[in-house]
């Protein structure tokens, strides 16, 4: 890959990663800012690869179906991040901890969880300045290698 068009897509893929992390903090999806800070890319001979290395990323974008309640050691821990503390129905008295988080599981494993699709919003944002962005490193790439493999040869030598 070129110069230009390794630059542009050097560009492109910290926009889009940045729009991401942009549209999970307006849904109010941050808890740890881990899922936030694991964002990486990579340029690659085929594009772009954008990676993120916590398991539960698909989950935030596209939610998650009805089934198996997730596991509570993890609810538990999303309590402790953003502070929450169960309280009973009845009494109206605080939980313990690990009762508020069975309740949740339960509860996500029932109905599921809706996602906030936050990587087609930020790839629907980018789209069409990605194909002309794209297009015009790709001519400049283009326009160099002729000029580096066709022009250096002097035709009027004989």
């Amino acid at each position: 890959m070129k110069h230009n068009l390794e630059k542009h897509l050097r560009l492109i893929a910290k926009a889009l990663i940045q729009e991401m992390q942009r549209n999970i903090v307006a849904e109010k999806r941050v808890a740890s800012k881990d899922l936030l800070n694991s964002f990486e890319y990579e340029i690659t001979d085929e594009g772009i690869l954008i990676t993120n290395k916590q398991e539960y990323s698909g989950n935030v974008d596209l939610g998650r179906r009805p089934g198996l309640p997730p596991p509570i050691s993890k609810i538990i821990r999303w309590m402790d991040q953003k502070r929450i503390r169960g309280r009973s129905r009845e009494s109206g008295r605080f939980m313990r901890k690990r009762d508020s988080a069975f309740y949740i599981a339960r509860k996500i494993g029932d109905i599921g969880y809706p996602g906030i699709n936050y990587v087609s919003k930020s790839l629907g944002k980018f789209k069409d300045i990605i194909a002309l962005d794209i297009g015009e490193a790709y001519v400049k790439d283009l326009e160099t290698m002729l000029q580096e493999n066709i022009s250096k040869f002097d035709l009027n030598t004989n």
